[in-house]
């Protein structure tokens, strides 16, 4: 839309190459050493790096262009979308959760052929499970103009909530507790690690019972891979506190820049605002904004839920 070209000076971005972009680890600055490299080099012919060769990762090692928050933030987001790949409900794809099955919503075509096609969307496992899904089809404009309502209503109280985000933000979104456990544990794998290398050159240099060695080596590699998987899940974990941070601070600033009530949808502010929307039988929309708070619409009296 803007004329922007893609790397290889095409007209048309394709998704896989806007994909590649957004799992880049060099916008924030870190490198990843020997993703390719060279089979023969009389014709120089390269391979992308599936095992054959050590890959290394280097921190900062140039600038960056992007902050590491956000960079995880946009992997954290990727990772959601692959759970709502199959949702097919438009502008609000992955945002729509049915209350009694937790599938997502979709789009389906009802008659598809005649005058009175009509778009819907539906809970995908709704014809799936044993017992069906009650929750009502809704259709994308209706949706839009719930939201409208929905936000404007929280216009109203935008400086109050302004206010109390930014009083609990630091507090709530607080990884230093994280960061001490993460290195702790950090150290503990750093120390096995250097026993694993010594028993490993002991058994080189001297005759032992290798029976015994086994039952050594094998309790030291179980601890040293559940270290590793333990600050996998802790780091895993800041990475998502941190991502709530930076959503929190777009929250912040998505409403005070919208100074005024809206007359019509707008995506950009939806995306920034909502975290999803729940879907239940008696007929309510639960909007779960990006703070934690929500706001139930009920379909019935077409007003919000006091």
């Amino acid at each position: 839309v803007q004329g922007i070209p893609t790397p290889a000076k095409k007209t048309v971005w394709q998704p896989s190459t806007v994909l590649s972009m957004l799992k880049n680890e060099k916008y924030k600055g870190d490198a990843v050493l020997q993703k390719t490299f060279t089979v023969d080099f009389l014709t120089k012919k390269k391979k992308i790096n599936e095992g054959e060769v050590q890959q290394y990762y280097i921190e900062n090692s140039h600038p960056a262009i992007i902050t590491p928050e956000t960079y995880d933030l946009v992997q954290i987001e990727l990772e959601r979308r692959k759970g709502s790949h199959k949702s097919t409900a438009g502008t609000f794809a992955g945002k729509l959760i049915c209350g009694d099955c937790e599938s997502f919503y979709g789009s389906k075509v009802w008659h598809s052929n005649d005058k009175y096609r009509r778009v819907i969307m539906q809970c995908n496992g709704k014809f799936k499970n044993t017992k069906q899904c009650r929750t009502p089809n809704l259709e994308e404009e209706q949706l839009k103009h719930i939201f409208v309502d929905v936000f404007n209503s929280t216009f109203t109280n935008r400086h109050d909530i302004i206010t109390s985000i930014s009083s609990t933000i630091d507090e709530i979104t607080d990884t230093s507790k994280l960061d001490i456990r993460i290195e702790n544990k950090r150290s503990k794998l750093q120390i096995i690690g250097i026993t694993l290398k010594e028993c490993i050159e002991e058994n080189m240099h001297r005759i032992l019972n290798q029976d015994e060695y086994d039952v050594k080596f094998k309790k030291l590699e179980n601890e040293y891979e559940n270290l590793k998987a333990d600050i996998a899940k802790l780091e895993n974990l800041k990475a998502s506190i941190l991502a709530k941070k930076q959503e929190l601070y777009l929250y912040i600033h998505t409403l005070e820049a919208n100074d005024h009530v809206i007359t019509e949808f707008d995506e950009s502010l939806f995306h920034s605002l909502v975290d999803n929307i729940i879907v239940n039988a008696d007929n309510t929309l639960v909007f779960r904004y990006k703070d934690d708070s929500s706001i139930i619409w009920d379909l019935k009296k077409n007003a919000i839920v006091s």
